[in-house]
């Protein structure tokens, strides 16, 4: 008999998840979004996606707009959090564009880091991937600025809205 192993955490850094689901590098075959988007898989194919999970599981979505709930955006943590192989799963997702910070619970980089199409100067530190308003940057650049709180969703109901230093930060 073939034991299978538990998911404890499963973190996703994508570009923006706001209207698409899961990105690759190829032609998804199950569930494309369209003809245009062949590397983009649909929500019907979240569903199809087989997981263990632990008990007290997060599935972490750090990429813009993942779990935000105004205007245009289908909250894409929400509806993640909707299906059956997600039941009872904490779904976090960033509320607003993601930016990249030295730090889980402030907006804080340099400005090799926001240079360019891929910065530089990643080894210098810790990189964490945060919520931010958009025209920001300079201010991030000077000094650490509040970041815009990740939600939290279980079974399609927003349980809370905090930073991911709760549970991933290197000066704890």
């Amino acid at each position: 008999m073939k034991k299978k192993n538990k998911t404890c955490m499963m973190n996703m850094f994508q570009r923006d998840c706001s209207l698409f689901q899961f990105s690759y590098n190829k032609d998804i075959v199950v569930c494309p979004v369209d003809k245009t988007w062949p590397h983009q898989m649909d929500l019907c194919g979240s569903e199809k996606i087989e997981t263990n999970w632990a008990i007290d599981t997060k599935c972490v979505f750090y990429g813009c707009n993942t779990a935000n709930n105004g205007g245009s955006y289908k909250n894409f943590a929400q509806n993640i959090s909707n299906l059956l192989n997600f039941k009872d799963i904490e779904i976090w997702g960033q509320s607003s564009y993601s930016f990249l910070s030295f730090y889980p619970d402030k907006r804080y980089t340099t400005l090799a880091r926001s240079m360019g199409e891929n910065g530089i100067g990643w080894e210098v530190a810790e990189t964490y991937q945060v919520a931010g308003n958009s025209g920001e940057g300079t201010k991030a650049l000077l000094s650490p600025i509040p970041v815009n709180l990740l939600n939290v969703y279980k079974n399609g109901v927003l349980i809370k809205s905090t930073h991911q230093g709760v549970f991933n930060d290197h000066r704890k």
